[in-house]
């Protein structure tokens, strides 16, 4: 099983197969589930805060 960070070629992959399980993405690229699942969570929250951020453009910490 590979250890550490995820490459961008890995995260393309999952965000290219997001119909598959994370423990089919987990064993396609050796990678442990939670470290597939974990990515996956950061990735959906990531998009809400964005969505949330574009319609309250006013508060200062939706600001980058």
């Amino acid at each position: 099983m590979k250890k550490g960070p995820l490459s961008n070629k890995e995260k393309e992959f999952i965000d290219d197969n997001k119909s598959m399980s994370n423990e089919d993405i987990a064993g396609k690229l050796e990678r442990s589930v939670k470290v597939v699942s974990r990515y996956v969570e950061v990735r959906s929250l990531n998009s809400h805060i964005r969505t949330f951020c574009k319609k309250r453009r006013s508060w200062s910490h939706c600001h980058d």
